[in-house]
Order: structure tokens, then sequence, then C-alpha cells
């Protein structure tokens, strides 16, 4: 980065809390919160942008490495790259997390923790968007703690690549070109990497020397071509396919000769009329993953009508049908036909934003499904807001949970959850408060049928927490510094705590651009007590602190350096026990996160 851009650069630059303050420099276009194009100032639910600048700057690998810099977000891993993978927002699980592409769902309908985060690097992406909180009005089934939704890269007369390798035997290499006329646009994207790993499963307190490694590899390729038919109308397809293969091993076996395999494949058509007051979108699109074990298919068609009678309203409908698809067997497949409308409205000279939304989903194998939601946002002054938001939300059990349900067992039906929020901001600091609980949640009970079985849960669990987060920027010292703090409790209707949420985390993270044309980092991440196990029992595998260095240089204008060094103090921390369970405090293997390591790279554009 040029230090003759540096103030244009940190005054635009996406850190993961996005401000309501009065900026013309800061008011960016998201599309998540009601799936058309809006100002984020207009949008009341807890929101972050991770900008492409930010995830080029912090060297993300995955979407994983990107969300773990947010409060309220946790994962565990079971391995390194590659290895299965299970996102926690405010202390709910990976399948109460709706995650799109381009707004393509990415959750499998056979897979129980919904999107496979351990394969979405971030190559491509412009941006992503999370919404927080209840949005089922919005988005449907799944989209319960909240949203995420990662936008791919747009076409432009521009062509890139890049070289990286690090640790392990890593190696990627990635291209990228497009071209762009008035009336059609192109772009195609690929990536390639490899590594060599290291053994997912080691003995606890004990290094990975010695044990067999395992490996991964994964492409991905991207194609869009869009078309300008005559002013206001547009045409778009979108093909993304990504393949991985990897080595794994079993919790009680760092020996084990175990594979993973994937084939997901996203494909969508897209058609958008622009008015000056009406604007119109039309698509088709289905996900496909195949895995060693399984086959799941998602097919969708939407419509959307967005009608602005006013400079302050906006009024939203939409209607979409989704059919849901064992590829393996033609049995508890089920489809859903669902009407939403919304309305935002400015208010009070523009200083109060209200968004309100309803949704009704009709189950073919169900009983209907009613959501609504509603917010609030006031301009306290020019640097300050208060908003609140209350919604009901819910999700119908996936097809591999009906799979693996017992004949014995009740049917299963949809959770269903009611939750609000509110957040305060003023400045650089922003203090979000949030209430969920989760009726009818799924799991599984080894009690029910001959060999265990999903069911519903009786009671409520409940959710809740505190997410707080500041932003200082120093244009004299070109350095920016952002704190992140979270605290929360996720316990069942019995009020014992669920197995891997840490009781609160915190992160720092220093930016500084001084030196010309160089970019330097560092990120601190701590996270507090985490007991593996249901009610706090099992190893505590928590209160540990990683740090991480990147840096970067430009050596023209067309081609950058860069590095990073992953655990610079080779912590020897673990987000899962192997075994033994069973309420033992002190395990015999961990799943290993790899120690310190160094990666080193080259990229360019012409």
């Amino acid at each position: 980065m040029k230090k003759t851009t540096l103030q244009a650069a940190l005054l635009t630059l996406l850190t993961p809390t996005i401000t309501l303050a009065a900026s013309s420099q800061i008011d960016p276009i998201i599309v998540t919160a009601h799936n058309s194009q809006e100002s984020a100032q207009a949008v009341t639910s807890k929101m972050h942008i991770i900008s492409r600048q930010q995830i080029e700057e912090k060297q993300y690998q995955t979407l994983e490495d990107a969300l773990q810099e947010l409060p309220g977000f946790f994962s565990t891993r079971n391995g390194g790259l590659g290895s299965a993978t299970s996102v926690m927002l405010r202390g709910q699980s990976a399948k109460h997390i709706l995650v799109l592409q381009d707004g393509i769902e990415l959750n499998d309908p056979m897979n129980i923790n919904g999107a496979y985060f351990e394969t979405l690097n971030l190559d491509n992406v412009e941006r992503i968007e999370i919404i927080k909180g209840a949005q089922s009005a919005q988005w449907g089934s799944g989209a319960m703690s909240g949203v995420i939704n990662i936008i791919t890269r747009q076409a432009s007369n521009q062509a890139g690549f890049g070289y990286e390798a690090g640790s392990y035997g890593f190696q990627k290499l990635r291209f990228a070109a497009g071209a762009k006329q008035q009336n059609a646009d192109f772009s195609v994207n690929f990536s390639t990497l490899k590594t060599d790993g290291f053994s997912a499963v080691k003995p606890y307190q004990r290094s990975t020397d010695g044990l067999e490694s395992d490996g991964y590899q994964q492409t991905d390729l991207g194609i869009k071509v869009g078309i300008n038919p005559s002013q206001g109308h547009r045409i778009e397809t979108n093909f993304q396919q990504r393949q991985a293969q990897g080595e794994i091993d079993y919790g009680n076996d760092p020996s084990a000769d175990a594979n993973s395999e994937l084939k997901n494949r996203l494909r969508q058509l897209r058609y958008q009329f622009s008015g000056d007051t009406v604007q119109f979108t039309a698509s088709a699109q289905d996900t496909e993953s195949k895995t060693l074990y399984s086959a799941g298919k998602l097919t969708q068609a939407l419509t959307q009508l967005n009608w602005q009678p006013q400079a302050n309203q906006t009024l939203r409908l939409a209607m979409d049908k989704r059919y849901l698809s064992n590829q393996n067997s033609n049995t508890n497949n089920y489809d859903q036909l669902g009407y939403s409308a919304s309305l935002q409205q400015q208010l009070l000279e523009d200083t109060l934003v209200l968004n309100a939304g309803l949704r009704q989903d009709e189950y073919s194998l169900y009983n209907n499904k009613n959501t609504g939601n509603i917010g609030l946002k006031g301009q306290l002054t020019i640097d300050s807001y208060l908003a609140a938001n209350y919604g009901t939300a819910y999700r119908a059990p996936s097809l591999a949970e009906i799979s693996y349900t017992d004949a014995a067992a009740p049917m299963l039906t949809p959770e269903t959850q009611t939750s609000y929020d509110v957040t305060f901001h003023i400045k650089g600091f922003e203090i979000s408060y949030f209430d969920a609980k989760i009726g009818d949640e799924i799991d599984y009970d080894l009690n029910t049928g001959s060999f265990g079985s999903y069911v519903n849960l009786d009671g409520q669990s409940h959710y809740q927490g505190i997410e707080a987060s500041y932003q200082r920027e120093w244009l004299a010292l070109a350095s920016q510094l952002n704190l992140q703090y979270s605290q929360q409790t996720a316990k069942n209707d019995a009020g014992e705590w669920l197995a891997r949420r840490p009781a609160s985390q915190a992160s720092v993270s220093f930016d500084n651009y001084q030196l010309s044309d160089t970019h330097l980092g560092i990120r601190v991440r701590y996270v507090g007590e985490t007991f593996d196990e249901p009610n706090q029992t099992g190893a505590q595998i928590g209160n540990y602190t990683v740090t991480d260095l990147v840096a970067d240089y430009q050596l023209n204008a067309h081609l950058t350096v860069y590095g990073k060094v992953l655990n610079l103090f080779n912590e020897d921390y673990t987000t899962a026990v192997g075994s033994p369970r069973g309420g033992i405090s002190t395990p015999t293997f961990v799943y290993a996160n790899g120690g310190t390591q160094v990666f080193v790279g080259i990229k360019g554009q012409l």
C-alpha cells in the first residue's frame, strides 16, 4: 500500500464492526439483510462486513480464519487444513447458521452441521457479509443465529495471480482473469492447493513428531458471465465448483488410514430489472454436495419485487420454492414453498429506521411455519446510535437427521427460536446484548431406538451474552487498533452448559503502515474456560492465547510479497478431544493444531 493513499485507505478500511456514523466515506452497500441492495445504515440487525482489503491484509485462508476475529464466533477443527470444522455463533451450533455464496445456499441437506466451513477458501471473495440474529423472516429455514453471505468478485478488465508456500509442504497457486464491456462481462477464477499436513490426532500434551501426516488438497473453479441486453436489465450465470480430498484420523488412532472427499457445485441463472422505484429479480439455482458417504442436493427458485414509493420507504415481496433431495435415496425428500413481505421505513428526518418482516413456509412433511422480525435503529448523535431487534426463526430437520432417526422414534419436527438483541454504538466503541431460546432442538440420543436416534429435545435451550468491540485509528502514526470481546452462556433446559462453548473470548489486532509500501500486523486471540463435554465435564480445553503475525510489501504497481506466522509462540492447545471422553478430565488423544507455521507468497495484478 502506498503511503500517499494511506489516509484514504484507513478511512475506508472495513473492520469487523460497521458504524452508523454519518460519514460519507463509510456507507457500504450490502445485499444480505433483505436479499437486495441497500445501505448498511438502513439495516437494524447487528452486522459485520469483511472487505477484500481486509482479507488480503490479514491473509485469511478460509472463512473460519476470518470469522475468528469477530466477537461471538468460535470454531472447532479436527486437525489441520481441510479437517472437519464446526463454527458456532452466539453459542449456537453450525447448523443454525445459514451460509450463502452470492445468495446461493451452501448448507448441505445431507450434512448435520450445515455448510462445509473447512473448504470455503477466500481467494475469489470480494467481501463477506454477516447478519446476526433471527433472519428466517427473510431467508426461511436455518437462519437462526445469523446469515453469512460470501460475495465473490465481479468481472473487471484485469488479471491476477498468486503463489504461496509454507509449513508442512503447503503450496497454493491461483489465477483470475476477466473482461468487462458495456453490454457483457465475464470472469474466471481458479485456485489449487495442497499440503502434506500433520497428524490430525496426537497424544495429549505431546507434539506430532514421529506421527504420520494427514495431507489435504483442494481445487476451486468459478465462472461468471453477465449480459446487459438493455438499460436496467441484466442476466447473469454463476458457476462455482470445489473438489477436496484429505486424510483423516479417528479420535483414538493417530495412525488411522482414512480419507475424506467432497465435491461441491453451485449453479445459478439470475435475471434482474432495476428501475427508478422498482427492482425485480428472479433466479433458479442449485447446490450439490457429494462426500464418500452421502450426496445431497438443494434446488431452488426465487423471485423478489422491491418497490420504493418514496425515498425513505421500501416494500419487498418475495417467493421461493425449495426441493431437498438425498441423491442416494428417494426416501425422506421434501419440498418447501415460502412467501415473505417486509417493510423498511426511515422516520424523523431519517434518524430512525424501522425494519419489519413476515414469512410463511409451507412444507410437504411438516406443518406450516410462520416467522417474523422487527427492528429499530435510532441515530442519537452524529457518531452514536441505539438499535434493538426481535425475531422468530426456525430450522427444518436436515435429510441427514431424518435418515438417522430410528423408525420407532417420533417423527422429527422443526426447531423453533425466539430472540432479541440490543446494540449501542458511540464513536469507535460498540456493545451488544443478545438472548435466544430454542425449542424442539434436535440432538442425537443414544438411548432411543436400537442404536440411538435423532430426537427433538424437551424444553428450551438458552443462549445469552454480550459482544463488545473498539476501533481506533491513528492517522499520524498510520496505525489501526481493533479490540474484540465476547462473553456468553449456552445451556440446555436443565441449566447445564453445552459442550465446547467458551465462557469468554477476546482478541487484539494492531496494524501499522508507517514504512513505505509496507503493512505489518499482529493479532492476539484469547479463548477462556471451555469444556469438551456437556455440563462443564470432561477435559478443560480453554484458557489459551494464540499470537499471529502478518506482513506485506508492495514491490511495484503490479507485485506484492507477503508472509505470515501462525501460532508464533507454539501454543499447545486443542479445540476438541479425540478420546477418551465420558467425563474423563485428562484425555489420551486430542486434535492437533500444527504448532508454529510460516507462510510466504507473491501476488500480482495486470
